[in-house]
């Protein structure tokens, strides 16, 4: 079949982040490799706040554009965004050095 061909992978990656935002990758299925690839703090930790009002009866005034005036739908109702800000993080992010990460608890809850 040609379209199983077009879209046969051969790679041996089995874990990937966005690459848009990242280039961590793993092959295999180990927690140890696991965090070694992904357990990595942010480049950019932000934390964004918006605030939001709705509007009455669904009413946008004449001179505002739904679409870039400031409005978002959500659950069937439309919302003002009143405010929005973002705090920077990364003063309270730092790498862990040296983790063995067996010490870690498991899943299933058991302590190390």
């Amino acid at each position: 079949n040609i379209v199983y061909l077009h879209v046969q992978n051969d790679s041996p990656v089995t874990y990937y982040a966005d690459p848009r935002i990242s280039r961590a990758a793993m092959q295999g299925h180990e927690l140890d490799d696991f965090l070694h690839a992904f357990a990595q703090p942010p480049k950019r930790p932000l934390l964004q706040v918006t605030g939001y009002t709705p509007l009455q009866d669904d009413y946008i005034p004449p001179w505002q554009d739904a679409l870039h005036g400031g409005f978002v739908e959500w659950e069937d109702k439309l919302y003002h965004i009143t405010f929005t800000f973002s705090l920077d993080l990364s003063p309270w992010i730092s790498q862990i050095h040296d983790l063995d990460y067996g010490q870690l608890p498991s899943a299933e809850g058991d302590a190390p």
